[in-house]
């Protein structure tokens, strides 16, 4: 499946997302876990399929584990966005991600490397990236090789350096 997580609002795409696979949905071909509280209009079309799983409340942390664990890849379809730590999780768990080019996805996802980055105005484009990285074993697994040397490749946007960059700064203060 792949996986669409986080704080369920409207800002974060998910009526894009919807009118991107709606066929896909439709034909049964791919399948999708929407995992996080909130409230968008879009659920209520998305409870409609059989291979749509809704968790609509708030994801604990072995839950979230276990959903990354388990997906193909995560996809955050975002309208419009400053920062999120959605990639950096994502990348723990080798991963790879889809995102709209807003906010600083592009400083985290190399397109095409680690996952792909689409234009937030292109339903068309967001589905093809999604049909691709769901069906291509090929481009999947040297993704997800990449992904497992990120934190070395790219140390300033792990966890571990953000995580010991923050308790340097709070020793400060």
């Amino acid at each position: 499946y792949i996986l669409f997580t986080g704080f369920i609002v409207p800002y974060k795409g998910l009526s894009f997302l919807y009118d991107s696979i709606r066929e896909s949905l439709e034909k049964g071909s791919l399948n999708l876990v929407v995992a996080g509280k909130g409230n968008d209009p879009c659920l209520s079309k998305l409870s409609k399929y059989q291979n749509v799983k809704i968790i609509n409340r708030w994801i604990s942390n072995s839950e979230m584990v276990y959903l990354i664990r388990h997906c193909r890849f995560i996809v955050c379809p975002y309208l419009s966005a400053s920062q999120s730590g959605i990639p950096q999780t994502s990348f723990v768990y080798h991963k790879p991600i889809i995102a709209t080019n807003v906010g600083g996805f592009s400083d985290i996802i190399d397109d095409g490397v680690s996952g792909y980055l689409v234009n937030k105005d292109s339903c068309e484009e967001l589905k093809n990236k999604i049909i691709h990285l769901y069906q291509d074993d090929n481009d999947y697994n040297k993704m997800t090789i990449f992904i497992e040397n990120f934190e070395k490749m790219k140390p300033y946007y792990s966890w571990k350096r953000i995580i010991n960059d923050y308790i340097e700064l709070n020793k400060i203060h």
